[in-house]
């Protein structure tokens, strides 16, 4: 332990809890010399130790043991440990709240203004306060908006963490507002009731006094304001985190008509370009946004976050020109982290009488390529850039609303996106879908750079899961892990160990393990996986949730699955369940293993009395099966294979094996 060095042993203690710092405190001098200032720099406050730090402050300016260290007879004993301690939080203890009517009580649970100051003044390195978790949050807002500040004396706080609750928001905003000369980071809200421009021209006064911020979180919420990015960044230059959050969607049809006005206040700030991080929440995108964002030079932004409320990707290329939106995607590309997303109301579909709705779908079925895939697969390119990254990509029609693209360190591309009516093609006289393609005219890019894919839909059936699980393994030529799932059913694949991130492994040499929960296995999906995914070495099979699972086989008739073709599978895990009517009592289920090399062997499983997961297992004959298979409560399952070498049955999804069967 003496050989570790001291810079790699501060990166451990700060990993650890305050309680695990206490620990290694106790350990020997030099860990205890290490830790304390640790131990110290933050220092959270509940309503026992309030009760002993305003016990001792009241002996003459006495202190605390804070933190749990013994106590000493001065204050400056008291609190010399104070001198480490950057942040002060207070947070009520899980028992009952005083009565207000009980002031004593009160008193006795929380600092009076007075004590508070002097317990700042003990802790000269003090830069952040948080109340947010204490039952008197606004009352120690109050404390500290009522302070008169006596020059370099009192506290220089550079954070009053907010509470962000109805109405608390602005008493911290006049808290910290007494603390302007030394706030540094601000949370805030702008919700005033009537809008008049005189409240946005009063609002940007009141910015204008926190000469030293540097990270502003600012959500305007009052309807009608005009307000804007522009406007607070030239009040607060310093800025390097800037957070801009806007519901109102005025601000967008006024946007144009501040165009000339946005671009003087561009061209000053490239003199001095300081933020480093920039999130953009607003309704829709502008020309003057797209321009305010691109005014700033790439290289010195560590990161980019844009927002759309109320538009989707097609609205925003129609309403601003799709060389706008690509100028913007290939800005973003030079971004190490970025993220671009897209959420609008769902609106309503007019129906359409049936007769023409399927002549529509089944006119759809002919086109394979979709104008906004293709769109959405351009942007995605064009944000991506030259950068080599692994994909994880999200398709979901539960939410069609949302479509996402995010960038994490020049290395990880995430996208999400929403699934609509127009993304399917449809079959004229039975619900499949297969999903759209992109023009690969049109874009350089398509479902073959995903890398990792989650595909969620609303039919519930076993045959859309199927088609997806085609589209997947067709498409997806490097895909290393899937999961396909609706309400009742999924398909999962992976590999058979956990493998380094790689963006050139093909999903051949990765998909070695596919799982289905809640289906029974049939021939069109072997067949699918023997002419997609010949080299798949283990496959299991699970019921799921037997409460909604319980659709298999539903007359138990006898099912015979051919998997003679997959000649490297290696392991089966079947669970008895998903070949069965779980409804139902069956009185035998009859295995029937055939292979291509040897006899014909056959096994009976049957239910005991005695619980619900317990089953005999034992090796029958053909004569036995033949003539037990008269009774309705009996089937069989035959399974045709090369050279499986484990065929493990199972049942309560696995976690109870009945037999397993080796080659």
């Amino acid at each position: 332990m003496q050989n570790i060095p001291i810079e790699l042993l501060l990166v451990i203690f700060r990993l650890l809890k305050r309680k695990n710092l206490n620990q290694c405190m106790q350990v020997s001098k030099s860990w205890y010399n290490l830790v304390l200032p640790l131990y110290f720099e933050e220092i959270p406050f509940h309503a026992s130790s309030i009760r002993l730090v305003k016990s001792q402050l009241s002996e003459g300016g006495g202190g605390v043991g804070v933190g749990g260290i013994a106590s000493r007879t001065t204050s400056q004993q008291y609190f010399r440990s104070g001198v480490f301690t950057k942040k002060l939080k207070i947070q009520f203890d899980s028992g009952s709240f005083p009565s207000d009517d009980n002031n004593n009580e009160l008193d006795s649970f929380r600092f009076t203004g007075t004590e508070l100051i002097e317990l700042f003044s003990y802790l000269p390195q003090l830069t952040v306060f948080d109340a947010t978790s204490s039952h008197y949050f606004m009352y120690y807002m109050e404390c500290l908006a009522n302070h008169k500040q006596k020059g370099a004396a009192g506290p220089r706080l550079e954070e009053i963490s907010c509470d962000m609750h109805e109405g608390s928001f602005l008493k911290n905003l006049e808290a910290c507002y007494n603390y302007r000369d030394s706030i540094t980071r601000l949370k805030t809200v702008y919700n005033v009731f009537s809008q008049h421009v005189q409240n946005d021209i009063r609002f940007i006064q009141l910015l204008s006094g926190f000469k030293r911020l540097t990270h502003l979180d600012f959500y305007n919420e009052t309807l009608g304001s005009r307000l804007t990015p522009f406007d607070i960044q030239r009040v607060c230059p310093n800025l390097v985190q800037f957070k801009f959050f806007m519901e109102d969607s005025f601000f967008v049809d006024e946007e144009e008509k501040r165009r000339s006005k946005c671009i003087r206040s561009q061209q000053q700030q490239e003199q001095q370009v300081l933020i480093q991080r920039l999130e953009l929440n607003i309704p829709a995108l502008t020309r003057s946004y797209i321009k305010y964002i691109t005014s700033f030079v790439p290289y010195q932004l560590e990161s980019v976050s844009i927002h759309l409320q109320r538009v989707d990707l097609n609205h925003s290329i129609s309403q601003l020109g799709k060389e706008s939106i690509m100028y913007l995607a290939s800005y973003l590309s030079q971004i190490k982290t970025s993220r671009l997303s897209f959420c609008h109301p769902v609106q309503p579909q007019q129906q359409q009488p049936q007769q023409q709705q399927q002549h529509v779908l089944y006119e759809q079925q002919q086109v394979v390529e979709s104008l906004k895939m293709t769109q959405f697969y351009q942007v995605l390119a064009k944000l991506k850039g030259n950068r080599d990254m692994y994909c994880t990509a999200s398709f979901d029609d539960f939410y069609p609303n949302e479509t996402e693209i995010q960038v994490k360190d020049n290395n990880r591309l995430y996208f999400k996106y929403g699934l609509d009516y127009e993304d399917y093609v449809y079959h004229q006289h039975h619900r499949q879908q297969q999903v759209h393609l992109p023009n690969k005219k049109y874009s350089i890019m398509g479902p073959d750079c995903i890398h990792q894919l989650n595909f969620t839909v609303r039919l519930e059936n076993e045959d859309t899961l199927c088609h997806l699980l085609d589209y997947v393994l067709n498409h997806c030529p490097y895909l290393q892990k899937f999961t396909l799932e609706n309400n009742n059913c999924q398909i999962f694949g992976s590999s058979l160990v956990e493998q380094p991130v790689s963006t050139t492994r093909s999903l051949h040499d990765s998909l070695k393990r596919l799982k289905f929960v809640g289906m029974t296995l049939s021939n069109r999906q072997i067949e699918l996986i023997q002419r997609r995914l010949p080299g798949v070495e283990e496959m299991i099979c699970e019921l799921g949730d037997e409460y909604y699972n319980n659709f298999s086989n539903p007359k138990n008739v006898n099912i015979e699955l051919d998997m003679t073709g997959l000649k490297q599978l290696r392991k089966f895990y079947l669970d008895i369940r998903t070949m069965v009517n779980t409804n139902l009592y069956f009185h035998h289920l009859f295995i029937h293993l055939k292979y291509s090399d040897k006899q014909d062997l056959y096994f009976s499983i049957q239910r005991l009395a005695g619980g619900d997961n317990d089953y005999s297992f034992k090796p029958v004959s053909l004569s036995f099966i033949e003539e037990d298979t008269r009774s309705l409560s009996t089937c069989m399952v035959s399974i045709y294979c090369h050279a499986i070498q484990n065929i493990i049955l199972t049942c309560n999804n696995n976690n109870t094996v009945i037999a397993e069967i080796r080659n």
